[in-house]
């Protein structure tokens, strides 16, 4: 009796701009989309959200914050960044009353009216969870050092 050899026919699943109007995890994105989408959208979005949300008014909670836990000087500015990005996540996440991106979205209707790909992926990534990460000795469950 013969051997059976399997024969893989494999056709990849490619998201692009111009055949997708949903954006799906599971699926792959083309590197030309990959490149609009980071490189053009997503940093018009941050400069978008610098602007309008890098305020004195959040700013001076988040430099409360910053001073309260006495970190290195040259880890001040990266600290104050990562948690302006996470609180503006946070407060973008489930269940909002109000999300940046659906600002971003409603405010550049007129430039992403006909890509309704990069809006799905834009509401997608409001859904993010952001997280901060201790890297430090924890002594117990009370206290952690910061060096």
């Amino acid at each position: 009796m013969g051997r059976l050899e399997s024969i893989e026919n494999i056709v990849e699943l490619e998201q692009t701009v111009n055949k997708t109007k949903k954006f799906r995890l599971d699926y792959p994105v083309s590197e030309d989309l990959r490149q609009v989408m980071v490189s053009e959208v997503f940093r018009d979005f941050m400069i978008y959200a610098f602007d309008l949300y890098y305020d004195n008014e959040n700013l001076s909670l988040l430099k409360e914050f910053v001073e309260e836990h006495n970190p290195k000087a040259e880890k001040q500015q990266g600290l104050l960044d990562n948690l302006f990005w996470w609180r503006l996540l946070y407060d973008s996440g489930p269940n909002p009353v109000n999300s940046c991106f659906d600002d971003y979205i409603s405010d550049n209707h007129y430039t992403l009216r006909n890509k309704p790909f990069i809006k799905s992926w834009l509401r997608e990534c409001s859904n993010v969870v952001p997280k901060i990460y201790f890297i430090g000795h924890k002594y117990n469950d009370r206290y952690l050092c910061c060096y």
